[in-house]
């Protein structure tokens, strides 16, 4: 009789404490949430405007817009989640027990979908001076002037890619695609084609944007260039960082369900080959960070290995405990769930969450610290980076979209939440 008392209380206690964590990390959500809209994005139309800054340091008062289009994936597939929790009734404003605006998520949502169209007729009178806008998939990865820094109390200087002395610094690449089609695919997985904005429908911005910037890399069979620099036989050249897109077609390919030629594009043996080795942990892509979290995400976005992939994740993610792209995997392709069977990843999940500190991810430098919120976004970077940051960090504090998009993620899991793959359209 003790020892079913004694059984029944730590079971007791177990729940309470489950449900306290529960209520903690929601509260750091919506603190981390308004700290973002206040601190790293200026949320609208025009220049600039929603795209997320990746870290600003008080100590030198300078933004930072770097890696501004990979950012705005995240962005989007943050407030695609955020909206389907929404929707479910699984979000409370702790303070006033009030539900989330879900008006203000949408609009939100249209604006950042407008700002990768802004992007991509950008991108060629950037480089050449009065050249057409052309919606051709091709894109600039920020437009932040010089001046943006007036907009965020205590700034006095930024660095973006828009700004800097070389324009070729802010052409596209291929780990920016692959980012930025994970909030892409959120966005037309998590959010019904029924929803409208301004009298457009989030989905299918969502699906001509990520048909424009697939088919742009099938029309230059995967090689990321620039169409408006040619070299002197009148073809394109090719970007000047991460140009390599045909590294990973075989799994972008599948990225984005969408009418076109281009699913009958033949992709080069060697690349198949290649793609179908990732899916042991023993192919050295793995051991770097940078390649890591670019073959992650194209598996995560596009179900690359097909009905293994959600396996295959979790195996990936124990590495460097990066379980955010599992959690994204199950959440757009729900069919996965029936090869559910380690539930580690979601305890590991929660246990990232509980840690993060309530102030928001910050660079302890010159200190070392033992929650590894300590970098602009945790799940692309190796664990030995996270608790002892680098000197020129000191004093940066960043934008919390990986606390974020982790939270919404573990919420639609726990609560059984997943869409049904039938009812997603309705």
């Amino acid at each position: 009789m003790r020892l079913l008392f004694l059984l029944t209380a730590l079971t007791f206690i177990s729940f309470v404490s489950v449900c306290q964590n529960l209520i903690e990390n929601q509260e750091k959500y919506w603190s981390f949430r308004e700290r973002f809209l206040e601190e790293f994005i200026v949320v609208g139309e025009g220049q600039g405007k929603s795209l997320p800054a990746v870290s600003r340091h008080e100590n030198f008062e300078r933004m930072g817009w770097g890696d501004a289009t990979l950012n705005l994936g995240w962005y989007m597939a943050m407030l695609s989640t955020e909206y389907h929790l929404s929707l479910k009734n699984s979000f409370v404003r702790i303070e006033d027990a009030e539900t989330i605006d879900k008006e203000r998520t949408l609009l939100e949502l249209y604006y950042a979908l407008k700002t990768v169209e802004r992007l991509d007729l950008s991108a060629e009178p950037f480089f050449v001076q009065g050249a057409d806008p052309l919606p051709n998939g091709f894109f600039i990865r920020d437009d932040v002037p010089a001046e943006m820094y007036s907009k965020f109390a205590k700034m006095k200087s930024l660095e973006s890619d828009y700004t800097k002395p070389d324009k070729r610094a802010n052409e596209e690449s291929h780990d920016q695609v692959h980012h930025l089609m994970m909030g892409l695919m959120a966005v037309h997985k998590l959010i019904p084609e029924v929803v409208k904005v301004k009298g457009e429908s989030l989905n299918e911005m969502a699906v001509q944007n990520g048909t424009r910037i697939l088919q742009f890399l099938i029309d230059y069979r995967w090689h990321v260039k620039n169409p408006v620099l040619t070299k002197s036989n009148g073809k394109a050249q090719k970007v000047m960082r991460g140009g390599e897109g045909y590294i990973y077609s075989a799994g972008a390919k599948h990225t984005l369900e969408f009418d076109s030629e281009s699913h009958h594009f033949r992709i080069n043996p060697l690349n198949k080959i290649f793609w179908s080795s990732l899916r042991m942990g023993i192919n050295p892509t793995y051991i770097k960070d940078d390649n890591a979290h670019m073959a992650m995400t194209v598996a995560t976005t596009g179900n690359g290995f097909r009905r293994t992939t959600f396996r295959k994740l979790v195996k990936r993610a124990k590495k460097d405990e990066w379980y955010v792209y599992p959690l994204m995997n199950l959440a757009l392709y729900p069919e996965n769930k029936r090869f559910k069977k380690d539930k580690d990843y979601l305890i590991k999940s929660r246990a990232l969450l509980d840690i993060a500190p309530p102030e928001g991810p910050h660079s302890t430098y010159p200190e070392t610290n033992t929650h590894g919120w300590t970098v602009n976004n945790r799940f692309m970077r190796e664990e030995s980076e996270l608790y002892m940051n680098k000197p020129h960090t000191i004093g940066a504090d960043y934008h919390a979209l990986d606390y974020m998009l982790l939270h919404n993620l573990y919420l639609i899991h726990l609560k059984g939440l997943i869409p049904e793959a039938e009812k997603r359209k309705k």
